[in-house]
């Protein structure tokens, strides 16, 4: 049977797919929205998801995919992030980038 997704390696896992599938239709999604897709609290999405997620992209030379969640308010980035003047060339990047080519994380 399959593994369902629990846990923190799950919540990466869930997270970066979730992330991937906005990416190729080149949307941005809001910080409480993905909390809600997810499955944890609003004030915990940057730290159990998108941590997570942006220490796997650098770990592997990926683009940053949380550069595509925003304040629902403002509709950019968590201020101090991302430079606003840089933060649309990588969320670019992120959108072009073939992420279905590539493995996912695993579950550890």
């Amino acid at each position: 049977m399959a593994e369902k997704l629990e846990g923190s390696g799950g919540r990466l896992v869930k997270t970066y797919l979730t992330l991937i599938n906005m990416a190729e239709r080149r949307e941005t999604v809001t910080y409480g929205d993905l909390a809600d897709l997810i499955g944890v609290a609003n004030q915990a999405v940057g730290r159990l998801c998108l941590n997570p997620v942006w220490e796997y992209c650098e770990a592997n030379g990926l683009p940053d995919l949380t550069s595509i969640v925003v304040n629902g308010s403002t509709g950019e980035p968590a201020e101090g992030h991302f430079n606003p003047r840089t933060v649309y060339r990588i969320r670019e990047t992120v959108y072009e980038f073939p992420w279905t080519d590539y493995a996912p994380p695993e579950i550890n």
